[in-house]
């Protein structure tokens, strides 16, 4: 066993750096959780944009929960990802044009999704 360890603010640095390289984000402003990615966003939100695009999505309105839990996802790697983090990776799509999350209603998995050609 190794006893060694790492102060708060040198922690803090390491998962700056993972966030900065799109590997995770932090849950809180206060910077005490952190959720972390084996794939980076930006891997999934190319992933995911290649299923709607191959499986007819483009201009359809799907449900958070279709993308990680429906049928049509079935036997992709995004299938069961927990929906915090595909709201997170969409908004990688948002921000390259490709999509629009609708934020309505008070549970995240009907928030609609609408995916668009590039």
């Amino acid at each position: 066993k190794i006893n060694r360890s790492l102060k708060v603010s040198d922690i803090r640095e390491l998962l700056d750096h993972m966030a900065s390289l799109k590997y995770g984000t932090w849950t809180d402003d206060e910077k005490t959780m952190f959720s972390v990615s084996w794939k980076s966003m930006n891997e999934w939100a190319t992933m995911i944009y290649k299923w709607a695009n191959d499986n007819g999505q483009i201009k359809k309105i799907l449900t958070l929960y279709d993308i990680h839990s429906g049928d049509s996802t079935q036997g992709t790697e995004f299938h069961g990802l927990d929906s915090g983090l595909i709201l997170k990776i969409l908004d990688v799509l948002e921000d390259e044009g490709k999509c629009q999350v609708f934020k309505d209603g008070s549970a995240v998995d009907e928030y609609g999704v609408k995916f668009y050609e590039t």
